[in-house]
């Protein structure tokens, strides 16, 4: 089947589910298909592209009017900026009190909110009680941010900030149980 047909095919279709419930996401991609299809059969004949090809510029509008006459379809997309991730401060663990945490860890400022993420690196020793905090020395004594739960003893994890943690000077992992670091890098 040509690649207009197909298309047509696929507007079609689209335009009887849109009764149905639970199919307007489904409905809004198959539209965006059958009109690609079309477009791309219109310009291209039958013919696969011969080069790389390049979407849209955001905030676009296509139009196009595709067989049966009576049908017109409009696109409109719309892109979002995204926040750029920056890392404010990093550090790297050492392990302590006879316990083992290793890897890495960085705040990272992304809009205006803020973030402490462990590395894929990361690893600690295990214990139920373990919380990932920030201080200002290697035994958590004083003031400390506490981010929560250790939420698994290895791997990529993120813990959401109340503020950029500028007043603290350590990421710890911090034992409960027993009051003790288990492991702690000093941001830099």
């Amino acid at each position: 089947m040509p690649l207009r047909e197909a298309g047509v095919t696929l507007l079609a279709w689209g335009a009887s589910k849109r009764k149905e419930k639970g199919v307007e996401r489904l409905d809004r991609s198959m539209t965006a298909i059958g009109v690609w299809l079309v477009l791309w059969g219109a310009g291209c004949g039958d013919s696969a592209p011969s080069g790389p090809t390049n979407p849209p510029s955001p905030s676009t509008t296509t139009t196009t009017t595709s067989a049966p006459p009576a049908t017109t379809t409009s696109t409109t997309t719309t892109t979002t900026s995204v926040p750029v991730s920056q890392t404010v401060r990093q550090a790297t663990f050492q392990s302590a009190n006879g316990y083992t945490t290793e890897g890495s860890a960085r705040i990272i400022a992304n809009g205006g909110s803020y973030s402490l993420e462990l590395g894929s690196d990361f690893r600690s020793s295990q214990s139920p009680a373990l919380d990932v905090r920030l201080c200002n020395d290697p035994n958590c004594r004083g003031a400390n941010l506490d981010l929560g739960s250790l939420r698994s003893f290895s791997g990529r994890q993120t813990y959401a900030m109340p503020n950029d943690g500028s007043a603290y000077s350590q990421v710890m992992i911090y034992c409960r149980a027993v009051q003790l670091a288990f492991g702690f890098g000093s941001l830099r």
